[in-house]
């Protein structure tokens, strides 16, 4: 017999044998699908997953997606709950105090400035922050003078 038909025969052989090999594996562990750095940290999963993991992480990303979602939503809807309520309370209370006003004299001038002195009780947005700040510099400060007997920054 000829020796490429040996040769084509025994390739077909071990193709057989490959291709069967194959058929008994799960070929869907061994495709890896790339995780992206969010997703990683939002659901726990490492850089990238199997194929036949995949639609499992693709899954629990979604519920993850749609709690927060709702957590989110529920969370502006009670926020703009409590801002109706207090803008009512607060529309209520200047439009008795302006109807009343009226009654005495340097009553509109007394609305502005109550107006006025309560906005000063009202924290503005960051000022917690500025004030941390503030009590961290002056405390840096003092350990800086008591252990150098003087300041750390010569700011006038």
């Amino acid at each position: 017999m000829n020796p490429k038909a040996w040769f084509f025969i025994g390739f077909a052989v071990v193709v057989a044998g490959f291709v069967s090999l194959l058929q008994g594996c799960d070929l869907a562990t061994f495709v890896r699908v790339k995780v992206p750095a969010a997703v990683q940290e939002a659901i726990g999963v490492p850089d990238s997953v199997s194929y036949a993991e995949a639609e499992s992480a693709w899954n629990e990303w979604k519920l993850f997606v749609q709690i927060n979602s709702d957590r989110m939503a529920s969370e502006i809807e009670a926020g703009r709950e409590r801002f109706e309520l207090l803008q009512s309370v607060a529309n209520t209370g200047l439009e008795a105090l302006g109807e009343n006003a009226s009654l005495f004299p340097g009553g509109g001038l007394l609305v502005g400035v109550l107006g006025g002195v309560g906005g000063l009780f009202v924290r503005r947005p960051g000022d917690k922050k500025k004030m941390v700040q503030a009590v961290q510099k002056g405390f840096q400060e003092g350990v800086s003078v008591a252990l150098t007997g003087k300041p750390e920054s010569s700011e006038s």
